[in-house]
Order: C-alpha cells, then structure tokens, then sequence
C-alpha cells in the first residue's frame, strides 16, 4: 500500500528526529520495500524513499551505503523525471554532499554544479534552494581552496537568503559566516570583521530570545573568528574580551575541560604576546 509506505517513510522522519536510530531505519526499509513491491523499483515514490534511507545511513557515518542508495535513487529519477527535473537536481546534490563527507571533491562538484544548474533553471535565481545549492557548491570550493569563486557563491546565497529570509535567519547569517571566513584566510581583514560583527550580534538575540544551545553553539563559533578578525585589524583588547566571553560560554555548554578550552587559552596568551 503506497500510502502506508508514505505513513513509514513519515513516522520514519520523526524517529529520527527523537534518535531513535535503529527504529527508524527498519522503518524505512520497510517503506522501501512497499514502495518495490506495489509500485516498482523505477517509480519517484521509490526514489524518495531510497533518498530518505541514504540520507538516514548517511547520519550514521555508514556513507558505503548510503552512496549507494542515493545514486540508485538518482538513476531512477533521471530515467523516470529526467535530467532536469527539481527532485533529480535533489538527488545530484544528496550524492555530491556525501562525496563531500568522503573528501572525494573531484567527483562531487560536477554533481553540484548540476544540482545548481538544474534547481536555477526550475524553481528560479532567486529561491531559497538555489541559495541552498550555491551555498553548497561555495563551501566544496572553499574547502578546495577555489576562494575567488568561493565568495562569488557565498554572496549570492547570502544576498539571495537576506532577500527570502530575511537578514537575521540562520540561514542567511551561515552564509555571512562562511563568506567572512574566506574574507579572513584571503587576507580581506575588514570585510570579514564586518560580517562576523553582524553574525555575532543577531545571534546573540537569538540566545537572548530563546534560541537554544544551537544558537549558543553558533554564537560561540562566531565569537571565536570575530576574536581572529578583531585581532588581525589590530583591536586587540576588543579580540580578548570576545576570548574571555567565548571561553565561559564553552565551559557553559561543555564544561571546564574540553578541547575548546585549551585553544582558547592559547588565542588568550598568543593574543597578549602579540602586543607586547
């Protein structure tokens, strides 16, 4: 019954969500199964149920496997949706997002090229998936040190999110601070003070306004590059003040010992060395 596989694919999700691992996988393999079973393995129900297992294997570090199955739901919706189809841009962006994981950049940019392409084409420049995929691709040429394109496509995700979702959204702001990021290891000190100073201040209203620890944890990353920009455009007592407030907020999410403890003391001494 094609609709009890959707109610397994769905409670499958919400398993998920709660970490409750095991539960959902056999879930959704038997979504799976349902789907081959009344509607054939070439079919785009089948398709996304394959997608959400892999997207579930993948979550548990089992990429083998879960390579496996996104590519078999990316054959299946290039033969039965075609190229071009949004749900098929979906699967080369899944596949390529999981060669990403493996290090494996060569094979996953033209997949995210193609997701970029084909989601531009169908939903528009100006949607927020497009600004999903570009943000995406910017981050795989981040990571293989194509910086230039890396902020081309940073930017226009970010100016695409502020426009969709406006300034302060996670999304928009993950942009900003990826973007920042490239600015501050290209030696453009400036523009990246500027936006991890925006980025630190909306999400310190977010934790005021109950953002949670995923806003907390969000905050204390960007505190700790503001820190490095403020230091590399010389506003040193500035860079050790966000230190010292970025090393009681770890202790605050993860306690007095743990790793991020000990490079912020390093970034606190290196910091007054650096002045004297």
């Amino acid at each position: 019954d094609p609709e009890l596989a959707v109610y397994l694919a769905n409670l499958a999700s919400v398993l998920q969500d709660t970490e409750e691992f095991d539960e959902a996988e056999d879930l959704q393999r038997q979504a799976v199964t349902l789907c081959e079973r009344n509607l054939g393995h070439e079919h785009p129900m089948t398709a996304s149920c394959l997608s959400n297992l892999a997207e579930m294997m993948g979550n548990r570090g089992l990429m083998a496997d879960a390579e496996e199955l996104a590519r078999d739901a990316l054959t299946i919706r290039v033969k039965v949706l075609g190229e071009e189809h949004p749900s098929t841009a979906n699967s080369y962006n899944n596949v390529a997002g999981l060669l990403m994981e493996q290090e494996r950049y060569d094979e996953a940019e033209p997949l995210m090229r193609k997701a970029l392409v084909y989601t531009e084409r169908s939903l528009g420049a100006w949607h927020p998936l497009t600004a999903n995929r570009q943000h995406n691709l910017a981050t795989l040429l981040d990571e293989t040190g194509q910086d230039e394109e890396a902020i081309k496509m940073y930017s226009k995700a970010m100016t695409t999110r502020d426009k969709k979702l406006g300034p302060d959204h996670p999304d928009t702001l993950g942009s900003a601070s990826s973007l920042a990021g490239v600015y501050l290891k290209t030696g453009r000190w400036l523009d990246s003070l500027q936006l991890y100073r925006r980025c630190v201040a909306a999400h310190r209203l977010h934790v005021k306004t109950g953002g949670g620890n995923a806003a907390r944890e969000a905050l204390l990353a960007n505190m700790t590059e503001l820190a490095m920009a403020l230091h590399k455009t010389g506003h040193h007592d500035e860079a050790l003040q966000n230190v010292e407030e970025a090393m009681k907020l770890a202790t605050s999410l993860r306690g007095p010992e743990s790793e991020e403890m000990t490079m912020f003391a390093d970034m606190k001494v290196g910091g007054v060395e650096l002045r004297v």
